[in-house]
């Protein structure tokens, strides 16, 4: 009798323990709560300054002697336009590095980790930051695009995009769009290339012999990242 009651009262409870379950798994597994996303329609204005930024970050180790930022950064003078900027200090701290205590070259890696370049930076940003309006700002970043260093250009101008108010909503470019050299190996660089001066004219049965496989216009290109070429020695495993 008391095995019985016992029997009994172990199924009730194992009948309670799953509809527990079944509750709480209906519970997690429900579905997300709806979020509504605010979005505004843009004037051509903004459209048009977006077109700029993205013009001044494409190819940024390239410069397009055609392009509209190359002819107008060749002609723009800063200290010329001294009167177009709304702290006077901030455009003579920045004359006073770009003239006299020089400049990171072009073609030299940058980093925020050396004073000196960080100094730099500080100086070329207060130079965009303080532009007293767009027009001012792109010729000002139009004649840094041809004439600093590119990833100094890069790190100030960023930075003047997000924190100018005439700049509020524009979209920077990924940084592996900016970059695409640090996070593809020139091994899939050099199968790119090669889509590239063919025009995208691949035979899809020779394809694969470079690592290729093509769909319609699509491009895949395989790359390995854990064979014996990503590293070169025992200091390469740490990175």
């Amino acid at each position: 009798m008391v095995t019985a009651q016992f029997g009994s009262c172990f199924r009730r409870m194992k009948t309670v323990l799953l509809l527990a379950g079944l509750v709480a798994l209906v519970a997690g597994g429900g579905l997300p709560p709806t979020v509504e996303v605010e979005t505004k329609p843009v004037d051509q204005d903004f459209v048009m300054r977006q077109k700029k930024v993205f013009s001044l970050l494409h190819h940024i180790h390239q410069i397009d002697r055609e392009s509209e930022y190359y002819k107008i950064g060749s002609e723009y003078d800063i200290e010329a336009n001294v009167g177009d900027y709304t702290n006077k200090k901030a455009v003579e701290e920045f004359l006073l590095y770009y003239k006299h205590y020089g400049f990171l070259p072009k073609g030299l890696i940058f980093s925020v980790f050396y004073e000196n370049m960080r100094q730099q930076a500080v100086a070329l940003y207060h130079l965009f930051y303080y532009a007293k309006d767009f027009e001012t700002f792109y010729k000002t970043a139009a004649w840094a695009r041809a004439n600093v260093n590119e990833g100094l250009f890069v790190y100030s101008f960023s930075i003047a995009i997000i924190h100018r108010t005439d700049t509020t909503g524009l979209v920077l470019p990924a940084p592996y769009e900016i970059y695409p050299y640090f996070f593809v190996n020139s091994e899939v660089i050099q199968k790119l290339y090669v889509v590239k001066m063919k025009e995208g004219k691949l035979d899809p049965k020779l394809a694969p012999f470079y690592g290729i496989h093509v769909d319609g216009n699509v491009y895949t290109v395989y790359a390995n990242y854990s064979g014996y070429d990503t590293w070169y020695n025992s200091e390469h495993k740490l990175s």
